[in-house]
């Protein structure tokens, strides 16, 4: 049998007697209509199993009330709890949001944020691939009208608005940690350097040891894309260094997990023969052996503040107004776990005195 077409305010018009105009004020409850028939046209919507084509009303409003929200990895945690916060601040506020994921492919970032334009969002919200250099391609949203805004990773050059953690902060804190549990050859793995948040924790991680009076040394610096397949190639890397570094300062927790793993099957003992100290704060981190050390990003703070600034644009942009650029930054916090507790905590006050 053919599906029946949806029922339409002319249906229940036409069943009624009166005006779509007057069903349509009804069914919003408008005072303008008596009481009697506004009674009248929502029983029988709610009889006929009548629903608002949500979608048209969206496009005569030009408001969709939804926002679209690109990210690199759907299943890291640290995305996964960013997200979470954007979602429950945006059902509070009656939003829905689109995701898109990138996998790290700068043509999926065109193509994810061609669609988010395509589907009318109403803002934009974006952490970019960490190859993205060019960032040219995101001056559509300006055209089309819709507000951008930036989180975690973001430009470095240009008036953005955006919404960031405190990177090098981050870094300061992971490195300064070690060396006060009395490690002195601290390696660092970082991100792809083209993504600003792999850059501010490097300079945090210098700015720790030059403040320590500790060696800066470029080889000790290993970039790679802390992904589990990439680990192993700059574990091996780091067994290849002479002096052999004794800590490292690894940028995400995902590439500090599998390190543990690796630098074990070598049989270098963590943390006595290497402290390790990761970033985001990954639940697995509790369940390794020896539980994980690092930076919680505050990644459900970070969306919720994320999504709340960008109800604050789409604000600004019904008013017709352009705000200044905005930058908010979210703090971190160290949590320290024995992968890099070496020193008793007796004699942690004297190396810093």
């Amino acid at each position: 049998m053919p599906k029946k077409n949806p029922i339409t305010i002319y249906d229940l018009a036409r069943e009624l007697g009166i005006s779509p105009s007057t069903v349509s004020r009804a069914l919003h409850d408008n005072p303008v209509i008596s009481a009697e028939v506004r009674k009248k046209v929502q029983a029988l919507a709610k009889k006929l199993k009548y629903r608002q084509n949500t979608l048209a009303a969206s496009l005569r409003m030009n408001r969709t009330h939804c926002i679209g929200i690109i990210v690199p990895r759907i299943n890291r945690h640290f995305f996964a709890t960013v997200i979470s916060g954007m979602q429950d601040e945006a059902q509070e506020h009656g939003y829905t949001i689109l995701i898109g994921q990138t996998n790290e492919r700068i043509e999926r970032e065109h193509m994810q944020l061609n669609a988010m334009i395509s589907s009318r969002v109403d803002g934009i919200m974006v952490s970019p691939t960490m190859y993205t250099t060019n960032f040219s391609t995101f001056a559509q949203c300006k055209a089309h009208h819709i507000p951008l805004l930036f989180f975690d990773r973001t430009p470095q050059h240009g008036q953005h608005h955006r919404v960031v953690g405190d990177d090098f902060h981050g870094g300061w804190l992971a490195t300064e940690h070690l060396i006060q549990q009395g490690y002195r050859r601290i390696a660092h793995f970082c991100g792809k350097l083209s993504a600003s948040i792999y850059q501010q924790r490097l300079a945090g991680y210098r700015a720790a040891l030059q403040h320590y009076g500790l060696s800066f040394h470029k080889r000790w610096v290993i970039e790679h894309e802390l992904t589990a397949e990439s680990t192993p190639g700059a574990i091996e890397k780091l067994l290849r260094l002479e002096p052999l570094p004794d800590a490292i300062f690894i940028a995400n927790d995902t590439s500090a997990l599998h390190s543990i793993k690796l630098l074990q099957t070598h049989g270098i003992r963590i943390p006595e023969d290497m402290g390790i100290v990761g970033y985001s704060n990954d639940p697995a981190g509790e369940l390794i052996s020896p539980p994980l050390s690092t930076i919680d990003q505050k990644g459900y703070l970070l969306g919720r503040t994320a999504l709340q600034t960008m109800l604050d644009l789409i604000k600004y942009r019904d008013r017709k107004r352009t705000p200044s650029p905005i930058t908010i930054t979210i703090p971190v916090e160290l949590i320290v776990r024995a992968s890099s507790v070496k020193q008793p905590a007796s004699s942690m006050q004297s190396l810093v005195s």
